[in-house]
């Protein structure tokens, strides 16, 4: 569990990093000061998949016959099997999709540094504009 933690952990910390970057590319061609828009969209999209994937799992070992009351002991061997079945293969498969996504990212680090550097010059350009 220790080293799966660790894994976990950076996998949360990627869509953010991710986010920023995406923030400054809508800044880079809009303009706008948007970032509160963007991350209050990926909170309430995160939480929306905890919640959803949260109800389906405990649904569907449920169904399968795990015992939350009765633990393993108290499940029949479909029903333990499925436990670990949806908490090891479920996580593979929906990160296995998101991984097809972040393949093709499109931002490298030299065209990121494209993009600060106009958001740098913009904001210069509006800074001159108002003295």
């Amino acid at each position: 569990f220790i080293v799966k933690g660790f894994c976990f952990g950076g996998l949360q910390f990627l869509p953010i990093a991710m986010l920023a970057d995406v923030i400054d590319v809508d800044t880079a061609r809009s303009g706008g000061h948007r970032a509160g828009t963007y991350f209050s969209i990926m909170g309430l999209t995160d939480k929306l998949a905890v919640a959803f994937g949260t109800g389906f799992s405990l649904n569907l070992v449920g169904l399968l016959g795990f015992d939350a009351a009765g633990g393993v002991t108290g499940s029949t061997e479909v029903g333990v099997l499925a436990l670990r079945l949806v908490y090891c293969c479920g996580p593979i498969f929906f990160y296995s999709i998101a991984m097809a996504f972040i393949w093709g990212y499109p931002l490298t680090p030299a065209r990121h540094q494209r993009l600060r550097l106009r958001i740098e010059r913009k904001a210069a350009r509006i800074a001159r504009l108002k003295q």
